[in-house]
């Protein structure tokens, strides 16, 4: 593969993470924004509204929930938002990088490869945490199933031995390099 095409792909896929980075802002924001109106409302009806938002973004359907559980709920898939965002902000940026410098073989892609794997395990654990800690604020009656996705654990690890990988490859070219 030459290096212009290397870099041109680079380039379209770093502005396809960016707008999907944008587009889970604006999902995470109207996640935020149902919060709030939730909390704020009387009574334990849930509007149609916010049921109809969560069945079109979340692909569930929350018409028997109770207002505390969809509070709860929605905190969840916000936290777990807010990593994937984190997640596709420091991917957009090794292809920004490879873009530019055309070699993936660098010890800052290698340290965000690193991140991006504590972010992927962070996924299976810290929305479940954050899930616990509302249903004790919200209303220890919440009938709320908590899970670990412990799936994200073995992508966690698979993205780990991809920046050993990445390390290898840039200890080789490091060696290549000297060589010329």
């Amino acid at each position: 593969m030459s290096t212009l095409k290397i870099q041109k792909t680079s380039k379209i896929l770093a502005v396809c993470l960016q707008m999907l980075c944008i587009m889970l802002l604006l999902v995470t924001i109207v996640g935020i924004v149902a919060i709030l109106w939730l909390s704020q409302m009387s009574g334990d009806e849930i509007p149609a509204a916010i049921n109809t938002m969560s069945s079109i973004f979340l692909h569930i359907d929350h018409s028997d929930y109770a207002k505390s559980d969809l509070i709860i709920t929605f905190s969840g898939d916000v936290v777990r938002l807010c990593l994937i965002m984190l997640i596709l902000f420091i991917a957009g940026g090794i292809f920004k990088d490879i873009s530019k410098d055309y070699t993936p073989f660098v010890a800052k892609h290698m340290k965000r490869l690193k991140r991006i794997s504590l972010l992927i395990a962070g996924i299976a654990i810290i929305p479940g945490f954050v899930e616990i800690a509302m249903i004790q604020m919200v209303t220890p009656a919440a009938r709320v199933n908590v899970s670990f996705e412990l799936f994200y654990i073995l992508v966690a690890v698979v993205f780990f031995c991809l920046a050993q990988i990445f390390d290898y490859g840039r200890m080789l070219q490091q060696q290549s390099d000297e060589t010329l």
